[in-house]
């Protein structure tokens, strides 16, 4: 009995819900970039927004004909907020807001069959956090509709949006070292590697050497991998912290054994490798690792790593995909654009 009266409670709210439709459009929405993010398994498209820009636009409401909405009245809600998986068995998530600003759009009323349009202005609100969505923790920000009905049940729609947050300047001289690094087994292997800075902007290319100084292994594959690594926080002592490490690029140095003394050097492009910024929130740290691994002809691994940050500079959207015809294009277009710029500028 209970499931059959589930089941029609359903039944009643999916024709309740399919007699309106909401939506909410931002400021300048058509001119803004967008970002494809994956909350709760499901591919959202946000519009981007600065770090202190106006919070505006209009709150769409259309209610289909032969019907009408009885309201007692009608909120928007800006949130921002850390959403954190507490315990990934139970997918548990701790919610902690760090912004939340409610404006009333409409009183108590009627809304009748046709279109229904409610402007807001939040103002330039302060958003203190890039907005991220990773495995075990997300940064959100989002536009709530809250329609109020009291024993019949508010009715609410959420729309996500992105936040980037730019840095007024990358570090320079020594608050910018090279990263060096050795990778070596005594009396076999010594391997120098060097990237120029420690900090980039998400749209620069890594330039680096590596020196082969004591080479008596037979080295079959050597590469650079790019790690991405979320750390989140635990809510209390008794809790664990989270960590969830990927690799987000890698690029192939050289395949075969080098000769001793050899140097090569790097060039890595970072546009439309799916970076963001380094990350630092109470909550959830998001970090890069640069490694360099070597594999020799019996299969064994010998790798070392350090931290790279990295910075955004300017608001973007998605770029097209590294591996689609038109990603190839825009990406290596880009790439040579830029080596072209160095070379005039005498950059190596």
């Amino acid at each position: 009995m209970l499931a059959f009266a589930n089941q029609v409670s359903s039944f009643v709210q999916g024709v309740l819900e399919s007699s309106w439709t909401l939506d909410i459009k931002l400021k300048d929405q058509e001119q803004r970039e967008f970002v494809n993010v994956n909350y709760e398994n499901n591919e959202l498209t946000c519009p981007v927004m600065g770090e202190s820009e106006e919070v505006a636009g209009n709150l769409l409401i259309s209610v289909k004909e032969g019907r009408y909405l009885d309201h007692e009245g009608i909120s928007l809600e800006l949130i921002g907020r850390s959403e954190i998986i507490e315990n990934p068995e139970f997918d548990y998530i701790e919610k902690d807001q760090f912004l939340f600003l409610s404006r009333d759009v409409a009183p108590l009323g009627r809304l009748e069959p046709g279109e229904h349009k409610f402007d807001f202005n939040f103002g330039a609100v302060q958003k203190p956090y890039d907005s991220y969505y990773g495995h075990f923790g997300y940064i959100r920000y989002f536009l709530r509709i809250v329609i109020r009905r009291g024993f019949r049940g508010d009715i609410m729609h959420e729309q996500d949006f992105a936040v980037q947050l730019l840095s007024d300047k990358i570090p320079t001289d020594d608050n910018n070292p090279p990263i060096k690094m050795d990778v070596g087994v005594q009396d076999c292997i010594h391997i120098s590697f060097m990237y120029a800075h420690s900090h980039y902007a998400l749209d620069s290319i890594l330039t680096g050497c590596i020196q082969f100084q004591i080479v008596r292994l037979n080295i079959i594959a050597m590469e650079t991998i790019l790690i991405k690594v979320e750390t989140v926080e635990p809510r209390d002592r008794y809790s664990p912290r989270l960590v969830f490490s990927e690799p987000v690029s890698k690029m192939e140095i050289m395949d075969g054994t080098p000769g001793r003394g050899e140097s090569v050097p790097v060039r890595w492009p970072l546009a439309g490798v799916g970076i963001g910024p380094t990350l630092k929130h109470p909550k959830v740290n998001v970090k890069y690792q640069i490694r360099l691994s070597l594999i020799d002809e019996r299969g064994r691994q010998f790798f070392k790593q350090c931290e790279i940050v990295f910075h955004r500079k300017k608001i973007t959207g998605d770029n097209p995909p590294w591996n689609t015809e038109e990603g190839v294009e825009k990406n290596w277009a880009d790439f040579n654009a830029r080596q072209d710029k160095n070379a005039k500028s005498g950059i190596w």
